[in-house]
């Protein structure tokens, strides 16, 4: 069916992407946002792993310096995004926490999704807020305003079924994000269960998960049969290439890397009924029996 998974990392099920020398400092976010930025900073914990007035050099990767161990954490959720910075004793340095925009839609009852640009746009404000707290804290404490600190890593964790697609090479979604308790796919549901006898227990046997409207596979079902231009781009033999479907944290890692990676984890790809839990990769099989 030419579906473009994302390719499956083996790691923890926080995912960690490895940002070398990685700094906390992206563009500015011009979008108005629609409710206030909840921005925490711990003094004390800023006060254990920075020297005052050392130059904005003392910010190296080098391992011996506490601020270069620092990690990066977004959490994005269902109601919310958030963003927070680990100490390597596990201390919260700071956190910013922006509500998420709910969509509903009056006309169709059980419809819930999510703006894929809105997601984006969230978590970089939110890493934007803590540069600013660590700039801020540096200036009340008679100091000269802090770099963003340079971080180790950030890992990414996420609202697990929530189902996008978008265009890799336009980098524009083709529709809502179709959040994980959405129930618009009851129909592919009962379809599926109806086109085979063993259909449940098959499954079952391969992904460890029941037929049901709260995983990935039944919405990306949905989304080639009502978007038609992803449906066109998918049966198109020169753009097929371009489209992507994945969850939550394979769009922000996709839009972080900007556009260089394209993955996910195993926690992840586990609930899309489309993985086998033996041998951990997207079957072709299950799919063709959704899609």
């Amino acid at each position: 069916k030419h579906i473009i998974m994302p390719m499956i990392l083996f790691l923890p099920s926080l995912l960690v992407l490895l940002l070398d020398q990685a700094l906390l400092q992206v563009a500015p976010i011009l979008t108005a946002q629609a409710f206030p930025m909840q921005v925490n900073i711990d003094s004390s914990v800023l006060r254990s792993i920075q020297v005052p007035n050392t130059p904005s050099s003392s910010f190296s990767s080098s391992s011996s310096n506490p601020s270069s161990q620092l990690i990066g954490a977004i959490d994005q959720g269902t109601s919310s995004t958030r963003f927070l910075v680990f100490t390597p004793r596990g201390q919260i340095a700071a956190s910013a926490q922006l509500e998420l925009r709910q969509i509903y839609d009056p006309e169709h009852e059980g419809w819930h999704e999510h703006s894929p640009e809105e997601l984006w746009e969230n978590t970089l404000a939110c890493m934007n807020a803590v540069g600013d707290a660590f700039r801020t804290e540096g200036l009340l404490a008679g100091h000269d305003p802090l770099p963003p600190p340079r971080l180790a890593a950030i890992g990414i964790t996420n609202q697990r079924e929530t189902t996008l697609a978008w265009n890799r090479a336009t980098g524009e979604p083709y529709h809502n994000a179709i959040v994980w308790d959405d129930t618009r796919t009851h129909d592919v549901v009962k379809s599926i269960l109806s086109s085979s006898s063993d259909s449940e227990s098959f499954f079952r046997s391969k992904t460890g998960l029941p037929i049901a409207t709260y995983f990935a596979g039944s919405k990306v079902k949905w989304l080639l049969d009502h978007v038609p231009s992803l449906r066109e781009d998918v049966r198109d033999p020169e753009k097929r290439r371009e489209v992507c479907f994945g969850t939550v944290d394979s769009w922000l890692l996709w839009k972080l890397t900007r556009g260089r990676t394209f993955a996910t984890d195993v926690s992840n790809a586990s609930r899309w009924l489309f993985m086998d839990l033996k041998t951990c990769r997207f079957e072709e099989e299950l799919v063709d029996r959704i899609c």
